[in-house]
């Protein structure tokens, strides 16, 4: 997650874009928890 200087919140992928996933070793409630924080 990025927070620009306009304040809004971006999601931000670093990589080549080819492969996108949650890593193993995070449960993915924990990015469900994060993201419906926001």
């Amino acid at each position: 997650m990025a927070f620009r200087s306009d304040g809004a919140w971006r999601v931000v992928e670093v990589g080549d874009g080819q492969v996108s996933d949650v890593h193993r070793s995070s449960g993915r409630g924990e990015l469900a928890a994060l993201l419906v924080g926001l």
